[in-house]
């Protein structure tokens, strides 16, 4: 189970709160059983270091697009790499 995007499509509510609101989620629905593992997708390293913050389970993957062409502008996969995701 993963949080797919670390904003909403418009914008409007997107804040660290809400994302930490989202992790604490999924976190209850990890500890009751429900899921075997939660991951986020398409978070930039600000955004991992936001849920980090209140997490007691670290994400089991990030979900990034990567394609011939494309580049790690923001350090996305040494962050990952580094924080053990």
């Amino acid at each position: 189970l993963m949080v797919h995007f670390p904003s909403d499509w418009d914008a409007t509510v997107a804040s660290k709160q809400a994302r930490q609101e989202e992790w604490l989620a999924l976190e209850r629905i990890y500890y009751s059983g429900e899921a075997r593992s939660i991951g986020v997708s398409h978070f930039c390293p600000r955004h991992i270091y936001d849920i980090l913050e209140v997490a007691t389970v670290l994400p089991s993957i990030n979900q990034v697009e990567y394609h011939v062409g494309s580049q790690d502008i923001d350090n996305v996969r040494e962050t990952c790499d580094k924080l053990g995701i």
